[in-house]
């Protein structure tokens, strides 16, 4: 079936392994080629779910052109003042921790003596 009819001299000649593959270097080849693929394709999925997380914004709000200066951007100190030391709180959990309890103590307050607001009380001036 499907065999030539003629036969030429070169026909059981055929091109060497070496003309057709590069020779396998022992370096390129990782140590552990089943976690090597399994770990390029976890990452290659994740991949694939960020993009389709991402597929639905494609077209929402996007420049329908494009200049040079579009990936030009201000610098950080145009839009926003330095930070100083001085106004950051060494402990900043601390600090939040201490105004939140501050704040719910006047509150407690407040509510105890809210139904004394509008008892004759003396008006100073």
């Amino acid at each position: 079936i499907n065999q030539p009819k003629t036969k030429y001299e070169d026909d059981n000649k055929s091109l060497d392994d070496d003309a057709l593959f590069d020779d396998l270097e022992d370096d390129c080849l990782p140590a552990k080629p089943l976690l090597s693929a399994a770990l390029k394709a976890k990452e290659q999925s994740e991949q694939q779910q960020y993009s389709a997380k991402a597929k639905h914004l494609a077209n929402i709000n996007q420049p329908k052109t494009k200049y040079e200066d579009d990936n030009k951007s201000l610098d950080d100190d145009a839009l926003f003042d330095d930070l100083e030391d001085d106004c950051l709180p060494a402990k900043p959990l601390l600090s939040a921790a201490l105004k939140a309890k501050e704040q719910s103590e006047q509150q407690q307050y407040s509510a105890k003596a809210k139904h004394l607001a509008n008892i004759n009380q003396p008006k100073t001036k």
